[in-house]
């Protein structure tokens, strides 16, 4: 029996080596493709910010372990993610803020530029809260691996942010990694740092694991994002 948990340990930490070079070099394809054809116009500058963030922020692993320690790790979690999503918002701002009123280019003031960011904030992170309680929850009560997060988790935010661009140009969901990086900037580094500061969640079949972030996950930002642009709108920020 040990000989066959084993073996089935073994073979599955195979499949996810195995996912995570095929998912790599479909990254790779997807952004030399992008750069070529449009270098680096004001979204390839906001992806390449995004993708320095998350680059440097391994370094935070250490810090949020030790806060692991103090505080609950639900709020650890949540709130390393929530400042990620804020630092992935502020990058947007140059090409695709909550609202194209909101944008701030070269010929934007300060004040202006700090009023839509303000704007921006205030707006999506109440929501962004809602969302990585979501996650957090979901990992709590399914087991996943790294990969299975930064894969099938950031798959099921960037199809829920953009459900009705994808809707409209199928296609485009060959491009799906350039979208993809946004939502692990947010959740995969304090995933890896506290995932193994609560109590390990119970196993399930392999199509909970699939389906649960890229049903549930589509849903929630569904629900919120219609809640985000209709108080916006409620409140005249745009």
């Amino acid at each position: 029996m040990a000989a066959a948990a084993s073996t089935r340990s073994y073979g599955e930490e195979l499949r996810h080596r195995s996912l995570a070079i095929a998912y790599v070099l479909w990254a790779l394809a997807v952004f030399f493709i992008v750069f070529a054809k449009d270098g680096l116009r004001p979204d390839n500058v906001t992806h390449v910010g995004i993708g320095v963030y998350l680059a440097l922020s391994v370094v935070a692993i250490p810090l949020l372990r030790r806060l692991a320690e103090r505080y609950p790790v639900p709020l650890v979690f949540v709130a390393a993610c929530c400042i990620s999503a804020a630092v992935v918002e502020t990058c947007y701002m140059i090409s695709g803020p909550l609202h194209p009123t909101l944008v701030i280019t070269r010929a934007t003031g300060v004040t202006v530029a700090l009023r839509n960011l303000g704007v921006d904030l205030a707006l999506t992170l109440p929501a962004y809260v809602v969302i990585f309680a979501v996650v957090w929850t979901m990992v709590r009560h399914i087991e996943y691996g790294a990969v299975e997060v930064a894969i099938l988790f950031s798959a099921g935010q960037a199809i829920g942010d953009a459900m009705a661009f994808f809707q409209a140009q199928p296609q485009m969901l060959l491009f799906l990694p350039f979208v993809m990086l946004n939502y692990q900037a947010m959740t995969l580094i304090p995933f890896i740092a506290l995932r193994n500061r609560a109590p390990p969640a119970p196993r399930r079949g392999a199509w909970i694991r699939i389906a649960a972030p890229l049903v549930i996950l589509p849903l929630i930002y569904g629900i919120v994002g219609t809640m985000v642009i209709l108080s916006g709108k409620a409140l005249g920020a745009f």
